[in-house]
């Protein structure tokens, strides 16, 4: 397109010679000109590779030529566009001197540079374009992997990838074979670019894209300059789990649901301890009314027969032996009192909860009881005791069961032999009282006085069982109650 020449000094000295009487001439005959030119310079400079201007000349078609810090530009007054020409187009440097350049007679255009000058005939430049140039993507490596492109991807244009994977880099080709080696592409990726990037090489890469959606757009131009359509290609890259919406709302929802637990858990704890206040106030109220009970019971009823047998002694006149009598009954009354009052302070004791205190406390107890009579008892506890905690009331009731037992054995049953059995099975405690008197009368089918009824009563009070057997010699008598690990 261009020729470039570099002859001997003295060649050269006369061309510099008549470019420089050439420039005078032109600038002679533009000067009427130069302000117009001024007018569209500013207007139109954007479209100039370089804004700084050597020298102008106008061809035959009064379009205009100048030489730049960046090669030749070419303005086209009919349709106000540019074009630039570079060391790539054939020109001997992108660079060019002051004042060199001259038009000769048959319209030959010379731009003197800093490596000789350059000549042509503006008629057999081709200055412009006839189709656009194409540009593709030939090349997607992800993290440093070549992509394979498929039909999903050639059909949808979209580049979907985890958020771990978000290392790509791009290689584009300018679709143009005119002058390859003057095409150039251009590019941005919207939501990451701010503006365009016009790439040397063709080549672009991207690191650490952050989760979201982008759009990347690619144009080449040819060497006139012409642009191609945008190539576009979507990219997604799609947010770990624990930053997509809907495991904010799972955790929004786990969230809710535990504090709704712990404040569940809580309010359950709350009403449990006070439920267990409540009861233990219940049960603090009921043993004060067994006490109350227990002692206006026993200990009350002992205090006023000691009080009415020693008013008769005082009031009656009677015989030393008839005092000897009553006297003998106040002492009996005395006794059993301070039996009663024995037995209320051992089931109040807490050193007293566990079985083992209950049996070493029944087998002394009845041995002594039944120590003076000819009534032969037979104690028989397991030699393994579990630790078994027993409340006041279960141990106090248990006692006086085996004790109303005993006694009615020794008042009724005209028996010689009872025996006292204890077995442990399955939690539970098993009593039996059997002896090998009378038994009880045909007639009757369930107990019904006044001991037995006191019996079931406080079995049934700490939760047990009690239940009368007959044998072919004598009854047994047998109480169970379940207790906890």
């Amino acid at each position: 397109m261009f020729i470039v020449n570099t002859y001997s000094v003295a060649v050269l000295f006369c061309i510099v010679t008549m470019l420089c009487w050439g420039s005078w001439a032109n600038t002679q005959k533009l000067a009427g000109k130069t302000l117009r030119f001024e007018l569209f310079y500013w207007d139109y400079v954007i479209g100039m590779a370089n804004s700084y201007i050597y020298g102008v000349l106008e061809d035959e078609q009064h379009n205009f030529w100048m030489s730049t810090n960046m090669g030749l530009c070419f303005f086209n007054r009919r349709d106000n566009t540019f074009q630039n020409y570079t060391a790539k187009d054939g020109l001997q440097s992108n660079e060019f001197n002051t004042q060199a350049f001259y038009k000769g007679p048959s319209g030959t255009i010379y731009f003197g540079g800093i490596k000789g000058f350059n000549w042509f005939n503006p008629k057999t430049i081709k200055t412009t374009a006839t189709t656009n140039p194409g540009v593709a993507i030939t090349a997607i490596n992800i993290d440093d992997k070549a992509y394979v492109k498929n039909e999903a991807f050639a059909k949808n244009k979209t580049l979907s990838l985890p958020y771990d994977q978000n290392n790509l880099s791009f290689q584009f080709a300018a679709l143009d074979f005119t002058k390859p080696q003057a095409n150039k592409v251009k590019f941005i990726l919207e939501n990451w670019d701010k503006k365009w990037v016009t790439s040397v090489d063709k080549n672009v890469r991207y690191t650490h894209l952050l989760p979201g959606n982008y759009l990347l757009k690619v144009k080449a131009a040819n060497s006139d300059g012409v642009w191609s359509t945008e190539e576009r290609l979507t990219i997604i890259v799609n947010a770990p789990f624990w930053k997509k919406t809907w495991f904010y709302i799972a955790c929004g929802i786990s969230f809710l649901a535990g504090i709704i637990y712990i404040t569940y858990i809580v309010s359950q704890q709350k009403i449990k301890k006070r439920i267990r206040q409540l009861e233990k106030q219940h049960a603090i109220d009921a043993e004060r009314n067994r006490i109350s009970r227990d002692m206006h019971d026993e200990i009350g009823s002992g205090l006023t027969h000691i009080a009415l047998l020693s008013e008769l002694i005082q009031t009656q006149q009677k015989t030393d032996v008839a005092i000897k009598t009553d006297l003998g009954s106040i002492s009996v009354a005395a006794r059993k009192l301070v039996e009663s009052m024995s037995e209320i302070i051992w089931a109040l004791n807490p050193q007293n909860d566990s079985l083992e205190n209950l049996l070493s406390y029944l087998r002394e107890q009845m041995q002594q009881h039944f120590e003076p009579f000819e009534l032969s008892l037979k104690i028989v506890f397991p030699d393994d005791v579990p630790p078994v905690k027993l409340s006041n009331e279960q141990r106090r009731n248990l006692y006086l069961v085996t004790k109303e037992a005993l006694n009615n054995v020794m008042k009724h049953s005209r028996a010689q032999i009872v025996n006292l059995v204890l077995e442990i099975e399955m939690n539970q405690l098993i009593f039996r009282v059997c002896d090998d008197g009378v038994g009880l009368p045909d007639t009757v089918s369930r107990p019904t006085g006044n001991g037995l009824k006191n019996m079931r009563k406080r079995m049934e009070d700490i939760g047990g069982t009690i239940e009368w057997i007959r044998q072919k010699k004598g009854v047994k008598v047998v109480y169970t109650l379940k207790f906890d690990n």
